[in-house]
């Protein structure tokens, strides 16, 4: 019997996709074990000011995780990765009419053109070594005055800064963890996006921006999540893990999110590692295929 997910997004168990399985009883109240994206996802979908009315795209959307809570707050949600395990899930019933997830190629969309809302890339524009053809696909199936939500990681500047002043505690990790710790920032940060298989290291803040000017948005609104004080906690969880395991995304625990969360409300302005970027077609993009 298939557990029913929350009817809006419950960020206790955000992400929650039933799988008609015993262990759906656990899932259904610990939700999605990403506890970066868990964090960042109050941030993310207040971002996309979803309507009623809106029809929504997750482009690169993963393991769906995302995706099922936008389709509680629109008219309709599709998710599009090359992951094909999304052709395995099974759509909840209270969602069968506002959710649908496709295995596609992004800078090919089986999409009519000017037909969405809102489409939200999360993590997705660093993956592409030349997004130029991604962005055309977006305007394309934008509406006039459609927004895009752009999410891009841009290192971890607690780190680099510990690195280079050889602080207390990265003296600490090197007796802890030994030869598992890289010798240099540059090295731990390349064998982290060999891990995920990013195709683009930024330099600058502006970099994603003045992107998606290029190619025909209005860049609206820049703003950074988790918090300072958050983002540093959340990589030092990664850089241990990944020293220890080789594993990149950081478990999830109740705990690690209890103190994450904390950390979140009280922790200052947004780090400039997690950058989200809202942005509007300048115009219809229908002409571009």
């Amino acid at each position: 019997m298939m557990i029913e997910p929350s009817h809006k997004p419950s960020y206790w168990s955000f992400g929650y996709i039933p799988i008609g399985k015993i262990r759906d009883i656990f899932r259904r109240y610990y939700g999605y074990p990403n506890l970066v994206k868990r964090i960042q996802a109050p941030d993310i979908i207040s971002s996309l000011n979803l309507k009623e009315t809106d029809y929504c795209c997750d482009l690169g959307c993963g393991s769906g995780f995302i995706t099922i809570e936008l389709a509680k707050l629109c008219r309709h949600a599709t998710g599009i990765d090359i992951n094909p395990e999304l052709t395995e899930i099974s759509i909840p019933d209270s969602l069968k009419e506002r959710l649908q997830f496709l295995v596609q190629d992004g800078r090919n969309l089986p999409v009519r053109s000017n037909s969405l809302d809102v489409v939200l890339c999360s993590e997705v524009l660093m993956m592409i070594q030349e997004p130029s053809q991604f962005l055309r696909e977006v305007r394309r199936v934008l509406k006039p005055n459609g927004r895009l939500v752009a999410v891009n990681g841009l290192g971890h500047t607690s780190i680099r800064d510990s690195f280079a002043s050889n602080s207390y505690w990265m003296r600490f990790l090197r007796i802890w963890l030994g030869s598992r710790l890289n010798k240099s920032y540059e090295e731990y940060y390349s064998k982290l996006q060999q891990h995920f298989g990013t195709a683009i290291q930024p330099q600058t803040q502006m970099y994603y921006p003045r992107l998606l000017e290029r190619e025909g948005f209005e860049v609206t609104e820049i703003f950074y999540s988790p918090s300072e004080v958050c983002a540093r906690y959340l990589s030092w969880l990664q850089l241990v893990q990944f020293s220890r395991t080789g594993l990149g995304v950081t478990k999830f625990s109740y705990l690690r999110f209890l103190v994450a969360t904390l950390l979140d409300k009280v922790g200052g302005r947004g780090n400039p590692a997690g950058q989200i970027i809202c942005a509007k077609v300048i115009d219809s993009g229908s002409d571009l295929k």
